[in-house]
This record gives structure tokens, sequence and C-alpha cells, in this order.
């Protein structure tokens, strides 16, 4: 069998920035069995696909939809990170501890006018 890595050049999140202010069970709530997705390749994704949409000629706001949520980590990092373009976040999961989790984590968003 032939195995190829092929790695990921950032476009849009070029620097590492420091994230500590959202680190799993710090600032977001956490529980065992669920993961934290990486802040930055979060942010890199979400961009990506801003500008796949713009250049659609959709300039937003974006809904996004995580369909294996977990803990709701991934979409609560984009919130506070680009909240200004998002007009909606819809999360499921099959496990209903996470989904909680998940509500939990997403309820420390708040919507600004």
């Amino acid at each position: 069998m032939e195995v190829t890595l092929n790695f990921m050049s950032y476009q849009f999140v070029l620097e590492s920035g420091n994230y500590e202010d959202l680190a799993s069970g710090r600032v977001l709530y956490n529980m065992q069995g669920t993961t934290a997705f990486p802040v930055r390749l979060a942010s890199e994704i979400f961009l990506r696909g801003k500008r796949l949409l713009q250049q659609r000629g959709n300039s937003g706001p974006y809904r996004v939809y995580d369909p294996c949520c977990g803990g709701g980590y991934l979409l609560t990092a984009i919130g506070f990170l680009h909240g200004e373009d998002i007009a909606a976040l819809t999360a499921s999961d099959v496990n209903p501890a996470a989904l909680e989790l998940a509500r939990k984590n997403l309820s420390r968003l708040r919507r600004t006018v």
C-alpha cells in the first residue's frame, strides 16, 4: 500500500499565537473523552471557507455547522475569534453528554450588535 503525506501550509493564520485564553478547562468546559481542536487550525479552516464563499459572491455573515461537535470546542473557538462574520453556529453529536457540554461552551458566546 502506498501512503502519501501532505502537510498543509497556513495561508491566513501565519503566526502561531498564544491561545491560552481559549484553553480547555481554563475558559471552556471540558470532560473526559472530548478533544480540544487546535485553535490556530480552527481559525485557518474558517478563514479558508470564508474566502471560498466570498469568491462565489457570498459576503456573509456565515452559518457554521459541526456535525460531530463533541464538546463544541471548535465552534466556540471560531465564535470567539470570528464572531463578527458568523450569523449562526449549529452543533450536533450522537453523545448527549457531549452535546450538553457543547451547549455550555457555546453559551459563553454573546451576540454583539
